[in-house]
């Protein structure tokens, strides 16, 4: 399974709603907070989720202006 990191960049007044909004939507994504004056924050997901993340961004675009800067992939480790 892939982990992917979506580099995004939101004005910073709406961080606080989109990780109420994103909570909502359960497991298919983790918010976090790189740089709050800035509006820098990345989104981590897998690959199995990546499709629903991705249009959940992109309609957050359309509504306050969340730009995806970035993604990035990695392997995650798995258990074994």
């Amino acid at each position: 399974m892939k982990e992917l990191i979506f580099v995004c960049k939101i004005h910073s007044p709406h961080i606080m709603y989109v990780n109420s909004l994103l909570d909502s939507y359960e497991g298919i994504g983790v918010i976090r907070t790189v740089d709050e004056k800035s509006g820098d924050v990345v989104f981590y997901t897998t690959s199995d989720t990546e499709q629903e993340l991705r249009g959940f961004l992109e309609s957050l675009d359309l509504e306050i202006g969340l730009k995806i800067l970035e993604v990035r992939q990695q392997n995650s480790l798995e258990a074994g």
